[in-house]
């Protein structure tokens, strides 16, 4: 048989690309989560620095909803491990 294991390794091909993917789509979901962290520190940072008290508490409460909201996110992310 000339092409005799060519389905074997296609199906192995396949199951790993697969697998890829799911390990990629993970990625990216954490990789957003840290950017909104990111963002919620920045908003912290440009609170800590403004004279308006009322500015400070509405960039403070934006900061902390959207900090929370990427935690929340990043809890329901299965932890795969490496291997």
């Amino acid at each position: 048989a000339l092409f005799g294991d060519y389905a074997e390794k296609k199906d192995l091909g396949e199951q790993t690309i697969a697998e890829g993917d799911v390990a990629n789509n993970l990625s990216d979901r954490l990789t957003l989560n840290t950017v909104l962290m990111a963002i919620s520190l920045f908003l912290l940072g440009v609170a800590a620095v403004t004279r308006a008290h009322r500015t400070t508490l509405i960039l403070g409460g934006v900061a902390t909803g959207i900090f929370l909201v990427a935690l929340v996110l990043t809890l329901f992310i299965p932890f795969t491990g490496i291997g």
